[in-house]
């Protein structure tokens, strides 16, 4: 009985300080989430098509951040004052090993091509000396380019993923020709 209880006591105690064991701790970002292509590209002030240059160390705050430096390959929407922006994401491993991975999308990675809906980024960040940006919607934010592919988020809805089964081209043609007429 004794035993019993103290494996009961035991797994109380481990389940309720379970990330203080962990290597990966999965979380999820709350935020606006836009019905359709058309309100995304409504809530964002800059789109772009981009190719990820460098992965900066992690930023540990409360949450950890992920800093990348972006080189635009061509604004969609809006305008820019550099060809290269900076651009966070929560997660990302900090210095003692432990893992933050976001539920609902993978981090970027250097090499990677992304169209990317922005706006605004945080000001409270390490000064990369380029414009911070933030992706719009959270991970409805980002959408990265394999091949000619669209490939959406593992987070998005299943009829985003089907009704807006883009190649690349036809994805930025669509953006644009919102665009026009707002």
């Amino acid at each position: 009985m004794k035993k019993t209880i103290l494996i009961i006591g035991l797994a109380i105690l481990i389940g309720a300080n379970l990330d203080a064991f962990a290597q990966v701790t999965r979380f999820y970002v709350d935020g606006p989430k836009p019905a359709t292509l058309e309100d995304l590209v409504e809530l964002s002030s800059i789109i772009v098509e981009a190719t990820v240059e460098t992965a900066y160390p992690v930023v540990d705050q409360p949450r950890p951040l992920s800093d990348f430096l972006i080189r635009v390959n061509r604004v969609i929407k809006g305008s820019l004052p550099s060809n290269q922006i900076a651009v966070a994401q929560f997660g990302g491993t900090k210095p003692d090993g432990r893992t933050f991975e976001p539920g609902m999308y993978a981090l970027m990675a250097p090499g990677q091509r992304y169209i990317l809906f922005l706006n605004i980024g945080q000001t409270n960040l390490p000064d990369r000396g380029v414009p911070r940006y933030e992706l719009s919607a959270d991970n409805y934010g980002l959408v990265r380019i394999e091949g000619s592919q669209v490939v959406w988020s593992k987070g998005m809805p299943e009829t985003w993923k089907t009704k807006y089964r883009f190649q690349s081209d036809n994805l930025i043609a669509a953006i644009t020709a919102q665009s026009r007429t707002h």
